[in-house]
């Protein structure tokens, strides 16, 4: 006695043809809740923390420190999406 699967069953939207303005919306709202406090710190509490070390080099500093950040962030998402891309196994997506 044999059993065949043709293999598991895919459950695909209902396509209707309009975009989803609900979810788009939630989406937008959603993201701009979630980095609001991110932005929040970096705009008003760390000028503010800078300002209580140094008052006179107070815009400088603000400066390198956000340039640091950001040099660190572009070579971060590349390096370590190179290392995830390498490192994880997609055996299970292609069927090999």
């Amino acid at each position: 006695m044999s059993i065949s699967a043709e293999g598991p069953a895919v459950f695909a939207p209902k396509d209707t043809g309009r975009f989803p303005w609900r979810a788009s919306i939630g989406q937008f709202f959603g993201t701009i809740g979630w980095y609001a406090p991110f932005f929040g710190i970096s705009a008003i509490l760390l000028p503010a923390k800078i300002e209580m070390i140094d008052p006179a080099q107070k815009v400088s500093l603000v400066a390198s420190a956000t340039t640091v950040t950001m040099i660190i962030a572009i070579f971060a998402g590349v390096i370590f999406g190179a290392l995830s891309d390498m490192t994880r196994s997609r055996r299970h997506i292609v069927n090999t």
